[in-house]
């Protein structure tokens, strides 16, 4: 019994001289080396520290979490503006074939329009080559109906004087 007595008091006193040391010496086991560890060890700063890392380790871990579900909702609502993305060009290649039916269509109208217009001055020359054509006529007719007045008044018959010409015409062949 002696010798475990002893033995502990040869650890406690260890212990109680190390401690003395652990003044000057950091507890992070990186830097103190053995010292440091013991120190660290023995006034449970170790342990504090193991503990604090593991709350951090924890937080991040949790934090970690929370981007992951974040990061996979961010990716489903990419997919998600990208099918509408997709749809939208869909519908603006539909309303620039429209556009583009509808422009020739403004295209072909102006075309008609033009054709139309050049009809109209046609017709209307067309009209105005008809009015003198008639106003020549009735200019004729009235200086015919003129002619034949004025030889009656003479006392030429109409019917004896184209006659004449007739036979004038005969003879001349």
């Amino acid at each position: 019994m002696r010798a475990i007595f002893w033995k502990f008091c040869l650890v406690g006193l260890t212990g109680l001289i190390l401690s003395g040391c652990c003044s000057n010496v950091t507890t992070d086991p990186r830097e103190g080396g053995l010292a440091g560890g013991v120190c660290g060890t023995t006034t449970g700063a170790y342990d504090r520290r193991l503990a604090a890392l593991g709350a951090r380790a924890g937080s991040l871990q949790s934090a970690n979490a929370g981007l992951q579900a974040r990061l996979a909702s961010t990716n489903r609502e990419a997919t998600s503006l990208a099918q509408e993305i997709t749809a939208k060009r869909r519908q603006l290649a539909a309303v620039q074939s429209e556009l583009d039916k509808l422009q020739r269509l403004a295209s072909e109208k102006e075309t008609l329009r033009a054709e139309i217009t050049g009809l109209k001055a046609e017709a209307r020359a067309r009209e105005a080559r008809i009015m003198q054509i008639e106003k020549g006529m009735r200019s004729a007719a009235n200086d015919r109906i003129r002619e034949d007045a004025r030889r009656q008044a003479e006392g030429v018959p109409v019917d004896d004087l184209l006659k004449r010409i007739r036979d004038i015409r005969a003879e001349a062949q």
